[in-house]
């Protein structure tokens, strides 16, 4: 994703506002795709349903209760371990 994301940003001399702004009008769709591949295996991650992937505000708001745990040492943070 990174990859096809800087590819983009290089071959239109264009920042990452204007990639994602693109983005959100139906351009890119294959990075569009690759970020749904990736909200998709976050929710795998933590056990979620999939249908969180494609709510942003629900994966955000999973997000930031997640980060809300760890900060105040509910959740054990091992991002490096299964």
């Amino acid at each position: 994703m990174l990859a096809r994301r800087s590819a983009i940003c290089l071959e239109n001399s264009i920042g990452l506002t204007k990639l994602y702004s693109a983005m959100n009008e139906g351009a890119y769709i294959d990075l569009k795709a690759l970020h749904r591949k990736l909200d998709e295996a976050i929710a795998d991650r933590y056990s979620w349903p999939r249908s969180i992937a494609q709510d942003d505000k629900l994966l955000v708001a999973g997000l930031t209760d997640l980060n809300r745990q760890i900060i105040n040492g509910e959740r054990d943070y091992k991002p490096f371990e299964d």
